[in-house]
């Protein structure tokens, strides 16, 4: 079968790239049982070869970003089209020549069937057109209207105009594939898709890392891996802070991704200041290490060797820095929010709280911080869940069966 995947971005770090690593990694693996995958990506040949290496067996396209202009004037376009039109023209700008792509590819035979993600709905306008020549499988990563609530306002027309885009392509598509059942349910009820959603999650690859047995490690070090904001529950984290070093007053926290808000820009101890009284700020403050944007591999040497990970966001589709870090065997504290409900079981491979639940938070991590009998014994159930459940080759068979299935409903229809 030759299956196309849309990846506006590739190599990304995992906080930012869960598409990218997705397409990647299930890429591989369904390239291991035969198939033949390619890539429509803004990357380009030199950005994948340096990320990737030259000895990938998917096969990528560089679709060029379209720059539109206004009767020769590009400053007048971005002035006033993207004034009126903030939303369709972030979308469309990729949009438009990945659809001459994609449908000059399935024209020609070259294609049996595209999977594109359902965020921007970068193939919306041309979805219909696609289906005409092969079956279209949206796949649920992220919905704008719960990513970009913390950079945009929800009545924001950029916002509005993204997920219409989102919303029609959901609708056109051959079939809808998600991740969890939270992130398909949301969608369904949002954006009133009809049908069937089939869900599967996505594959999580074996760490190259080596771990560490957490009952001999010699430093209480908690990790958390994600953008600073508050969809990731980090304000969450802040305020639990000061509760969790005062029961554990030699714990150390490991804070992984981009700071979107500045909240680290004039000192740590400022930052703090935020979320907690002076004093607990001046206590808290040496405890923290701040690691900045790091790669996959980079992340995982820390995460290799914290006694557990924390992943306190209000919502997640999946959540690639929850599972991976139970790859690791590392036990979690998790919030009771979208997919981590489905993925953790709460007292065998990680405890979950109360989104929001600072003081739940606190006397989880602590829990696990007091006891590394425990904290092994659920970091072992974690790895063991994640080689059953979400191994590349599980789900790499189960997406080579769905894809069959849609495409065979499609030929019994026509």
């Amino acid at each position: 079968m030759r299956i196309a995947f849309v990846a506006e971005t590739l190599g990304c770090p995992i906080y930012l790239g869960g598409i990218s690593r997705y397409t990647y990694v299930l890429g591989l693996a369904l390239t291991e049982l035969g198939h033949e995958v390619h890539v429509y990506t803004m990357a380009t040949p030199e950005e994948w070869q340096r990320e990737i290496g030259l000895d990938c067996p998917l096969r990528f396209h560089h679709v060029r970003r379209y720059a539109p202009s206004l009767f020769g004037y590009r400053t007048l376009y971005y002035r006033l089209l993207r004034e009126c039109w903030p939303g369709y023209c972030f979308v469309n700008e990729w949009a438009v020549p990945l659809v001459i792509d994609l449908v000059r590819d399935a024209r020609r035979g070259l294609l049996d069937i595209i999977e594109a993600p359902e965020t921007g709905g970068r193939i919306a306008i041309g979805t219909k057109l696609l289906t005409r020549y092969v079956p279209v499988v949206g796949r649920l990563h992220s919905p704008s209207f719960i990513t970009a609530q913390g950079s945009y306002a929800a009545d924001s027309l950029r916002l509005k105009q993204v997920t219409r885009m989102e919303a029609m392509f959901a609708r056109n598509a051959t079939a809808i594939s998600a991740p969890s059942r939270a992130v398909a349910d949301l969608v369904r009820r949002r954006f009133g898709v009809l049908g069937d959603i089939r869900v599967i999650g996505n594959p999580v690859p074996r760490p190259t890392t080596e771990t560490f047995d957490i009952r001999g490690l010699t430093e209480k070090r908690v990790v958390f891996v994600g953008r600073f904001e508050p969809l990731k529950g980090f304000d969450t984290l802040l305020r639990a802070m000061p509760k969790i070093q005062m029961r554990v007053p030699d714990v150390i926290f490991d804070l992984i991704g981009p700071d979107l808000f500045n909240a680290f820009e004039h000192g740590t101890e400022s930052g703090l200041r935020v979320y907690m009284t002076a004093d607990e700020a001046k206590a808290v403050a040496p405890r923290i290490r701040i690691h900045g944007e790091l790669l996959p591999e980079q992340a995982d040497e820390i995460r290799a060797r914290a006694t557990c990970a924390v992943v306190p966001s209000t919502f997640e589709s999946f959540s690639f820095t929850l599972t991976e870090a139970m790859a690791l065997g590392r036990p979690v504290v998790a919030s009771r929010a979208g997919a981590l409900l489905e993925i953790v079981e709460h007292g065998r491979s990680g405890l979950l709280v109360e989104v929001g639940a600072d003081e739940a938070l606190a006397a989880a991590v602590t829990e696990l911080l007091l006891d590394p009998e425990k904290a092994h014994s659920m970091g072992r159930e974690a790895r063991i869940a994640m080689e059953t459940r979400f191994a590349p080759s599980v789900i790499a068979a189960r997406m080579e069966d769905f894809y069959a299935t849609v495409c065979a409903t499609v030929k019994s229809e026509q």
